[in-house]
């Protein structure tokens, strides 16, 4: 999936949708949740490179919002694994996703 619920949590104007921010998390309680979730992030630099869809500054503050929100997600739960990854590097980025995969197996 591409950013799922998490838009709704996190970035919600992006979702063309605007609840507030306490109601959708408890909603998240509702569904049903893929074992790995992977937030991949980069550098804005790099991702301005790739795509000039937002700024640096906006980059930024999503990339730490989303980051808190996976590491805060990752406290609570006991069965869905939540990891943040830096994707820079192809091969690393891989490893580190193979690892978060077999982890949950």
């Amino acid at each position: 999936y591409d950013r799922y619920y998490f838009d709704m949590i996190y970035d919600m104007k992006r979702s063309n949708l605007v609840i507030s921010r306490k109601l959708a998390r408890k909603c998240y309680a509702l569904l049903l949740k893929p074992k790995v979730n992977i937030f991949l992030h980069a550098p804005s630099k790099l991702i301005l490179n790739r795509k000039q869809e937002l700024t640096a500054p906006v980059i930024e503050h999503l990339t730490t919002g989303y980051m808190h929100l996976f590491a805060e997600l990752a406290r609570k739960s006991q069965v869905a694994r939540y990891a943040s990854i830096e994707n820079i590097h192809q091969e690393v980025t891989i490893r580190q996703i193979l690892k978060e995969i077999n982890a949950a197996v």
